[in-house]
């Protein structure tokens, strides 16, 4: 049962994952493409489709023979932190520019 809840918590997170990725996404473009090249800004809405069509043109699936619910944490654990630390280092670079 414990399992069962896992998989459904990890599920529900799957739509704020998706809007963090498009915020940092967002400032990310903010950052890189609008200041330097005087582009419009995106929206963080805009910004998610778009990593949306890119996480899907690019998916990369590694089928692992182990499928537990470590593994299902681990990968929700992966799409939170990734655009943290993509801002993290992005807003490193921007104080270098």
């Amino acid at each position: 049962m414990k399992r069962v809840w896992l998989v459904l918590f990890c599920l529900a997170l799957i739509p704020v994952e998706m809007i963090w990725s498009g915020y940092a996404l967002s400032i990310l473009w903010k950052w890189f493409v609008v200041q330097p090249f005087n582009l419009h800004p995106l929206s963080v809405f805009q910004a998610t489709g778009i990593s949306l069509v890119i996480g899907f043109l690019t998916h990369q699936y590694i089928k692992n023979d182990d499928d537990s619910k470590e593994e299902l944490v681990r990968a929700t654990l992966i799409g939170f932190l990734r655009p943290a630390i993509a801002l993290f280092l992005g807003r490193i670079i921007t104080t270098l520019m």
